[in-house]
């Protein structure tokens, strides 16, 4: 099996996401979708873009974005099969994949004999070492709430103990983001005009806002090679309009004074 490691494309997820699907994962409706980044902007995203340097805000963007990083070389490996049953059949070989339990649980406990899987392997291990690291402080624990004798059962929550306001917004941003298996942090990103954190409502999503989107193609080298090249041609037909209107000016001066004499 000739298996190379290459970087993840957007047309690869999509493709991926069909041929292997994505077990646990609820697929979303606009509007779901809407209603999340709503939701989301509101509790974690409004802090992290207006308090940026607070050391609560700093810790909850780097998990962002080691998760992100994370779930990047996870599905880069993924995207090299075409089908589940081509990834099993690769992942039972013991020619190709050896696995080691000793390794922490939360790794991938295992080891490729290709050179460049090994290598997005290693680093995928390392990331999953630092995502250990910033999860490691938050002490949570289930309280089991009664809803309502109206409600036919109990309700789960998880709870902390925290003594200021930013502690509690810290916990409760990891917590929504660690929901679901972490589904929604695949949806944030930065905006690439204004770098704000936004939550994407589709997957090509890129910039925060329509004025973003607009400003950032203003901008962009492409544009302004498009901008030059318009505006070259622009001068050009410029001077051969004024060149045309002074040569139509000299012949009709030219009649006046033929007319005169």
């Amino acid at each position: 099996m000739n298996i190379q490691a290459r970087q993840l494309r957007k047309k690869d997820l999509q493709e991926l996401r069909k041929a292997h699907g994505r077990a646990g994962v609820h697929l979303t409706s606009r509007q779901e979708s809407r209603d999340m980044a709503h939701f989301i902007g509101l509790i974690i995203l409004k802090k992290l873009n207006e308090q940026p340097n607070s050391e609560a805000a700093e810790r909850v963007a780097r998990f962002i974005e080691l998760f992100k990083e994370a779930l990047d070389l996870h599905e880069s490996f993924r995207a090299l099969f075409k089908s589940r049953e081509e990834m099993d059949s690769f992942l039972l070989d013991p020619q190709f994949t050896q696995y080691d339990f000793s390794q922490p649980f939360y790794q991938t406990q295992c080891n490729f004999s290709s050179v460049a899987l090994e290598e997005s392997n290693a680093a995928l291990n390392a990331i999953l070492r630092k995502l250990h690291k910033c999860t490691a402080r938050y002490k949570w624990h289930p309280v089991i709430r009664h809803l309502g004798y109206e409600v036919y059962k109990f309700g789960i929550v998880q709870d902390w103990e925290v003594r200021t306001q930013e502690e509690e917004w810290e916990n409760r941003a990891m917590a929504r983001l660690c929901g679901d298996n972490g589904d929604a942090v695949a949806r944030i990103r930065r905006c690439k005009m204004c770098e704000n954190w936004f939550y994407a409502i589709t997957d090509h999503q890129q910039y925060c806002r329509a004025k973003c989107r607009k400003n950032f193609a203003s901008s962009s080298e492409l544009f302004r090679g498009r901008r030059r090249e318009y505006m070259r041609r622009y001068r050009e037909s410029e001077r051969e309009r004024d060149g045309r209107a002074k040569a139509l000016a000299r012949r009709r001066e030219q009649k006046r004074m033929k007319a005169r004499s």
